[in-house]
This record gives C-alpha cells, structure tokens and sequence, in this order.
C-alpha cells in the first residue's frame, strides 16, 4: 500500500489549530515535530524552530480532487502559512520515511531519548544514572522532540518518586508512563482514545523491557478510577484540557495530596487554563517553560 504523507509547517502558537483543522481527515491523529531553520538562511526568522504538522493517509483514500480541496481549504483556513505539502510514499519507503529526523538525544538531567533503530549506537558521554528511553514513534504523538513531551520529563525528573500511583491520560507514545515507570513509580496507567496510540504505547513497552508492567487502556478519563492517583499527568491539546477541567472531570482524579501535570499549553493560553483551574478549586503551585509553551503542576486543596 502506497501513503499520502499531508504536511503542514506551523509556528507553535497555531499547532493547536492546524491539528483540529487536520483530524477530520485523519483518525489516527496528526503528528507534530519540530524542525529547526536552516542555518545557511538568512532571511530574519530562518533560525527559528517551526513545527511540522503531519497525517498519513491510504493513496486510495485521497484523489486528485481531494488534494486539491485539502490545499485551497487550508490556504483559506491559514493565510499566513506556507502552502499545504502532500508527498506519496511507496510502500517500501513508508517504513522508514518518517524516520529520517530522529536521532538519539540527551533531555534534562537523566533522560536519554532513543530511537529503536539507534540502540545498538549507543549515546555519548554515558552515565550511570541515565535513563534511556527507547521509542517507535510511528504514528502516535510523543517522541521526545516536541517541547510539550519535553517539559512533562523534565518536570517528572521533579516531582516523580518510587511507588507514585500514575496516570497518563493522552498517552500517545507511552513515553511519559515508560519514563516514571524507569523511575521507579507504580503502578502506572496509560489511557488514550486512540487505538493506534496504545498498539504504539506496547511496542515501546517491550523495547524498554517493561512488557506488563504498565497498564494500557483505549478510551477516556472514564477508563480511569478517580481519586487514587498520586499524579496525573495530561499532554494533550490546552482547549481539552480546559474543556475537560470546565466540565468537572479532570480535577478529581488525584489523590488528597496528589497534584497534576499538565502541558499542551501556548504561554499565551495561561490565563485562560489558570481561569478554568481556579473556578474547579484548584491551584497552580509551579510552572515549567520551553519558548512558547508552558506545562502547569495543579494542586486541589
């Protein structure tokens, strides 16, 4: 089977955007990748980073017609942004196509992010606390690149201790769940309405040698029981979360004396998620930022 790969490249305050505007033609979601600017540019902002909004999709399922519809829309819908790219891969490129901008890097103190077909490479400078994590991306959110997963790991290497009870609500890759899981933490479970997400989340539970020790769950926060978790860790996109916290649900799975981790989240967003926290009851107790993004760590006195 030959696949369309549709790219779109965004600055980060317009990801969130770019990705609702994606989903409808996509069920298995869009991936997001940051690429940075080429060095020999110099155009004012060519050295800026800009993310990569990505959907794959069967040749079958997009004609000419279509592509020209999924063009003039997303010029319409974004203005200001390069033009929609849509690129065919054949089937034996497909394995191995989305794999050309993953390499195998260091992320705060103790993370070390490796893709599966690097292992046998190694990483430098190599350190008896560090903590590799390997992935398979594939087509679920959450390598390691995006500032979002970025922020979570370096606020678990935080706030994550031995024994935590978690939860991974948006899990994605599973990457968030291997990592406490490295870190000792348990039990652990990993929730995500995309069914693609937890085949992905799986595999990379097996490279990281943690087969079993995490549970995986397609669905939604009614997947998880409330009120038992030591952290509650939620990387997804900030209008659910907002969304999710404004109805009620989010803020009542913790523990007393257990706190949320949440990310996805433009600093232009702020005031609006710290709005919607505070009319719930809860507290923003500390912040985490990485350019135009911020993760929040949440307390429900």
């Amino acid at each position: 089977m030959n696949w369309y790969e549709i790219a779109a490249r965004a600055p980060a305050d317009q990801v969130e955007a770019v990705v609702a505007w994606m989903q409808p033609w996509s069920p298995t979601g869009a991936v997001a990748e940051e690429q940075w600017g080429d060095p020999n540019d110099l155009a004012p902002r060519a050295l800026l980073p800009e993310i990569h909004c990505k959907i794959y999709l069967p040749e079958a399922e997009l004609n000419q017609e279509q592509q020209s519809q999924l063009m003039l829309d997303f010029a319409s819908s974004f203005p200001g942004l390069p033009p929609l790219a849509i690129r065919l891969y054949a089937e034996q490129d497909w394995a191995t196509a989305w794999r050309e901008n993953y390499q195998t890097f260091r992320l705060g103190q103790r993370f070390v992010i490796q893709p599966s077909w690097l292992v046998a490479a190694g990483w430098p400078n190599p350190k008896a606390a560090d903590i590799p994590l390997v992935i398979e991306p594939g087509m679920a959110f959450g390598t390691g690149q995006h500032e979002t997963t970025q922020l979570c790991l370096k606020a678990m290497e935080e706030l994550v201790r031995p024994g935590m009870a978690i939860l991974d609500m948006g899990t994605g890759s599973g990457i968030l769940g291997i990592a406490a899981h490295k870190m000792g933490a348990g039990p652990i479970l990993g929730v995500d309405n995309d069914p693609v997400a937890i085949e992905v989340a799986h595999e990379n539970a097996a490279l990281n040698g943690v087969t079993g020790q995490i549970e995986w769950r397609v669905g939604s926060l009614a997947e998880a029981p409330a009120g038992v978790w030591d952290l509650v860790i939620v990387n997804i996109l900030a209008v659910i979360i907002e969304a999710m916290i404004r109805e009620g649900e989010l803020l009542q799975f913790a523990r007393p004396g257990g706190c949320y981790l949440l990310s996805g989240i433009i600093a232009a967003q702020r005031d609006m998620m710290a709005a919607a926290i505070e009319a719930a009851g809860g507290r923003i107790i500390y912040e985490w930022q990485d350019g135009d993004w911020i993760a929040l760590q949440v307390t429900v006195p």
